[in-house]
């Protein structure tokens, strides 16, 4: 079990390259946002997009302090990929492509919310189950490394494990953590509503 965040020597470097190609990735996301002239639509994912960057940073870092050693400690069949095929490059590969995967996914979204006039609202409001998912995801991840918070980690893993119809653990967001995206989506928006309200 690993409870410091950061390694020294070669696991250091692998961190901070991950870290590094987390922000490029983000840039160059951002980038692609301001080209098409679309920033206006981040501020209705900011909050979870904000929580995914910080609990997704976590949870890699640790991650790639860990299987320096050690790839096949991960039990994510996709980044587990990465990190025994690339070695040290491996985090910050999956990473740029896990970042690109899930923010292009979104980006279709928002195109076809535009196309599709009359389900723009429900279209454009599943970026926000795409982010609080993955938020939630990274965030049991970081937490399962962590010894004080690693029970509460295994007991939602449990949980997590009645819900999954498919191959577990594959890369893809697995149900459990997109019936939480869900739960949370409809918590934001309520509490926007509610914000709305109040204004007037």
């Amino acid at each position: 079990m690993y409870t410091d965040l950061f390694g020294s020597g070669i696991e250091l470097q692998t961190q901070l390259l991950t870290i590094i190609t987390i922000i490029f990735t983000s840039i160059i996301w951002l980038y692609i946002y301001w080209w098409r002239r679309k920033l206006n639509l981040l501020p209705a994912v900011a909050l979870p997009i904000l929580l995914w960057f910080i609990f997704g940073t976590l949870d890699i870092t640790i991650t790639a302090r860990a299987i320096v050693e050690n790839p096949l400690t991960e039990g994510n069949i996709a980044a587990r990929w990465f990190f025994v095929n690339f070695g040290i490059l491996g985090p910050s590969l999956a990473s740029f492509c896990w970042i690109s995967l899930w923010v292009g996914l979104c980006v279709l979204l928002e195109e076809l919310s535009e196309r599709f006039t009359k389900y723009k609202n429900f279209l454009i409001n599943i970026r926000l189950v795409v982010y609080y998912s993955l938020f939630f995801g990274h965030l049991i991840g970081f937490m399962s490394w962590i010894e004080v918070t690693h029970p509460f980690a295994m007991m939602i893993n449990s949980i997590q494990n009645i819900f999954v119809l498919t191959v577990k653990n594959t890369g893809i967001i697995d149900l459990f953590d997109r019936m939480v995206g869900i739960v949370l989506t409809l918590i934001h928006l309520a509490l926007l509503k509610t914000i709305t309200l109040f204004k007037h």
